[in-house]
C-alpha cells in the first residue's frame, strides 16, 4: 500500500493493509479487495504473469466522476472473459 489503507478477501481470510504493509494473493487464489475507509488509497500492484492490466480499466472516470457500483460490475463482467478471469459472485466485503 503507497497510501491508504484496502480491505483484502483472500481464500476467506479477511487482510486489512495500510501504507507501507503488503497483501499477497498466491496464484488461482479466490480474492477481492476494497476501499472500506474514508480516505483514498493508492496501491502498487504486481502481477506475474503480466499483461492484465488493461482489466482494471473498469475502474476509469465516467464523465470525470466515480463509476456507479452498478457500471463497475458490468464493466468488470465484460472484461473478465477477455483476461480469462472468473468473477465468482458478489463481494463478501
Amino acid at each position: 500500500m503507497l497510501e491508504g489503507e484496502l480491505t483484502f478477501y483472500i481464500e476467506g481470510r479477511v487482510v486489512k493493509a495500510s501504507a507501507g504493509e503488503s497483501a499477497f494473493v498466491p496464484r488461482g487464489q479466490a480474492h477481492c479487495f476494497k476501499n472500506c475507509s474514508t480516505q483514498m488509497a493508492r496501491v502498487l500492484v504486481v502481477f506475474t504473469p503480466g499483461d492484465i492490466e488493461g482489466f482494471f480499466d473498469y475502474g476509469l472516470p465516467v464523465n470525470n466522476a466515480r463509476p456507479s457500483d452498478d457500471y463497475l460490475m458490468q464493466r468488470i463482467g465484460e472484461l473478465s472473459s477477455r483476461f480469462n478471469l472468473e468473477v465468482l459472485g458478489p463481494s463478501p466485503l
